[in-house]
């Protein structure tokens, strides 16, 4: 008769460490060869007590041009091993590079170091068979990032399965995006286990193979839950070529982190790059009818902030619509349509109010260009109708906002809908600037 080793409870956690003849269901020996060629293709050798299951993951964050940080969970505290290598082409240049955690744990995180500036590596984790891939940030060119934020649930009518999961997946067939924003809310309960699970299958998609970038909304709040699972700061920068996305945390902090993000921010974080973003949960103006014309105390504190470091465009969730509107030159987006329940907006709009879109599930693109052109796009995957989800069968652009350098003569030019090409873009906006001086 076989020996076997059960380190936890459950069917799914079976490790062989003896061979003998023995008679046994078919599904569980699968699940047995399954385990041996899991931790054969990980680089890591199949012995008692360092193999488990992967559970979520692999998630890629805190991205440059020479390292990346890769985190992933198991079912059982384990040693995780990350096996990398460089590619050419759809070939690896070399044999694979191992890292290897110092201490067994449930979630693991790795860091890359040395790695080339717009290279494409191909990687594996402990505990899962699948190989993935990323590619580091490169030192200059044209950059293309998504935002999109609110995926919680309300359950039975909304969840990750069948809303997040729609709009990770149309984010994951975009070309060339370089990096993903999270605005916040991600999950409705951040201690809820089985949410976080759904949370991660949903993107999975997404975050294996592009950099993830997530924030606390008002439900993960001051937990710290979001450092734990994806390894950032509350606040922080990325930084991907010409441009930086700085991220807040626009949740009540007590004043011990309260000073020290404000410290964060009198460090100017968002000087240094020619195109500068900004990320947080809370939009400083919206037609939100709880608060009315946006939160105030976020707009009083920060926005002659983002006027200094001549920010382009700041982008927020919460209230789960899409919104557009221009103040100071700064362009506002409320992008809360990863998934989580629709809200109706007020008619009352503030000043500078451009565009809406209720019942609406999507993401926005920002591109930039070697000419230096920026353009954002609101992508709408779905609509909601009567609880309804009704999917496109290709997604839809909604809004193109075109958004000259801050440094530059010409305003932004905004189209509804999209313009026949960007090609045609290009010459309305030449056009304009000319037609200015």
């Amino acid at each position: 008769m076989q020996k076997w080793n059960r380190r936890a409870t459950g069917p799914m956690r079976w490790c062989l460490t003896e061979m003998r003849a023995v008679r046994i269901a078919g599904g569980l020996i699968l699940l047995v060869i399954v385990a041996c060629f899991m931790a054969s293709v990980s680089g890591e050798p199949m012995t008692p007590g360092n193999y488990s299951l992967l559970r979520w993951g692999p998630v890629l964050t805190n991205m440059t041009t020479e390292s990346v940080t890769i985190s992933w969970a198991t079912e059982d505290p384990v040693t995780g091993t990350v096996s990398y290598s460089g590619m050419s082409g759809s070939t690896q240049d070399s044999s694979p590079n191992r890292v290897t955690e110092g201490q067994a744990s449930v979630i693991h995180r790795i860091t890359l170091d040395n790695l080339a500036p717009d290279q494409t590596y191909a990687y594996s984790v402990s505990g899962s068979p699948k190989e993935y891939s990323f590619r580091t940030f490169p030192e200059q060119g044209p950059i293309r990032f998504v935002v999109y934020g609110d995926t919680r649930e309300q359950l039975p009518g909304w969840n990750q399965s069948t809303h997040h999961a729609l709009v990770a997946g149309r984010i994951a067939t975009e070309p060339d995006i370089r990096f993903v924003v999270h605005t916040g809310d991600m999950v409705n309960d951040p201690a809820d286990r089985g949410e976080w699970d759904r949370f991660f299958a949903a993107a999975g998609p997404i975050m294996a193979h592009v950099p993830f970038y997530a924030m606390a909304g008002n439900h993960e709040g001051n937990t710290g839950v979001t450092q734990k699972l994806f390894g950032t700061p509350p606040w922080y920068v990325i930084s991907c070529g010409d441009v930086r996305v700085v991220v807040l945390d626009s949740n009540p902090l007590p004043a011990v982190q309260a000073a020290e993000q404000d410290r964060f921010i009198a460090g100017n974080p968002g000087g240094s790059g020619n195109w500068t973003f900004v990320a947080l949960h809370h939009p400083p103006y919206s037609a939100d009818p709880n608060h009315p014309g946006g939160f105030r105390n976020v707009r009083e504190r920060w926005e002659p902030v983002f006027r200094d470091w001549d920010v382009s465009a700041v982008f927020s969730g919460h209230v789960h619509a899409y919104e557009h509107l221009e103040r100071s030159g700064i362009h506002y987006f409320t992008v809360a349509t990863g998934g989580a329940p629709s809200y109706q907006l007020s008619p009352e709009r503030p000043e500078g109010y451009m565009a809406s879109r209720e019942n609406t599930l999507g993401y926005a693109v920002v591109s930039i260009a070697r000419s230096g052109l920026c353009t954002i796009q609101y992508i709408e995957v779905a609509r909601i109708e009567d609880g309804k989800v009704i999917q496109h069968t290709e997604a839809e652009v909604i809004e193109t906002v075109v958004v000259e350098h801050p440094h530059g003569d010409s305003s932004a030019i905004v189209w509804w809908p999209l313009p026949d090409s960007l090609a045609d873009v290009r010459t309305i906006l030449l056009h304009e600037a000319h037609a200015s001086g």
